[in-house]
């Protein structure tokens, strides 16, 4: 019988296993006292199922036919990755730990340990692959873990350790500058989406904290604000937020079928879907 854990199920409703005794105590004292929010459950659920979905779509490297279905569920769902960091803004935010430079520590422990071990695989796969004769990514093997491309998802793993280790200035930030911060990130993404601002290679473009700070900023004003969100948007107001989704998916879908928002312009369409 582990006090801790029943503590855990007692506060959130659900049994949560202990974390590796190599990860910091504090972050299982952490675990166990920030309020469960199912939303941000099912947002992670639904961006998962969706990372699959894109994940299967035909692309340019296949060779496959790429039909305007194709094109069109791409760009609508261009919300997964936006998604997860929205929602480590607003768990990050529910936590008081977010202030203490402590922190950054052991939440870097918890992600970047897993991305050594994984990556080790990787490279063990790459090297079995060479040795049947295939070509393979030549890049020197300690130079693809600095930049966080030992696989090509891994750049995921680059964007959430910076945003954990700007958190603790992000929670010391006034409530009054907040707001304008956030307005000046989403302009800031939206400029880098339509290569309003020069985009250097995809490499570097797919790892520009600033192209993602927005939802992360966003998921953190939430967390803030939940309390009168929830209000917004329950009783009959559910309804309104409805139809002003739905109403955004249908002209989302005409401005890319009818306009043809090709090239950079088409970007306008999924980053729409995002928010």
């Amino acid at each position: 019988f582990d006090p801790q854990h029943a503590e855990s199920f007692a506060m959130t409703g659900t049994p949560q296993l202990p974390l590796p005794a190599c990860f910091a105590q504090q972050a299982q004292k952490e675990r166990a006292l920030v309020e469960r929010h199912r939303e941000v459950d099912w947002f992670k659920a639904v961006g998962i199922a969706t990372v699959v979905l894109i994940h299967a779509l035909p692309h340019t490297y296949s060779g496959l036919e790429i039909t305007l279905l194709d094109e069109w569920i791409g760009q609508v769902t261009h919300f997964a990755v936006p998604g997860f960091l929205a929602c480590s803004g607003f768990l990050f935010a529910s936590s008081s730990a977010s202030q203490s430079f402590s922190a950054v520590r052991w939440r870097l422990e918890r992600i970047l340990l897993p991305y050594l071990v994984f990556s080790a695989i990787a490279w063990c796969h790459t090297s079995a692959w060479a040795s049947l004769g295939h070509e393979v990514d030549t890049t020197p093997f300690p130079t693809k873990l600095a930049l966080f491309c030992t696989m090509g998802h891994y750049y995921y793993v680059f964007l959430i350790s910076f945003f954990v280790c700007i958190t603790p200035m992000i929670a010391r930030m006034p409530d009054r500058l907040f707001p304008w911060v956030l307005a000046a990130a989403m302009t800031l993404q939206l400029a880098l989406e339509i290569h309003l601002v020069p985009m250097p290679s995809l490499f570097w473009h797919i790892r520009n904290p600033m192209r993602l700070l927005a939802p992360f900023l966003l998921g953190w004003q939430v967390c803030r604000r939940h309390v009168l969100l929830r209000q917004w948007i329950s009783g009959s107001w559910r309804f309104l937020w409805l139809l002003a989704l739905l109403l955004l998916n249908y002209f989302c879908g005409i401005g890319f079928v009818v306009l043809e928002f090709w090239g950079d312009a088409r970007l306008i369409v999924g980053w729409g879907m995002t928010y």
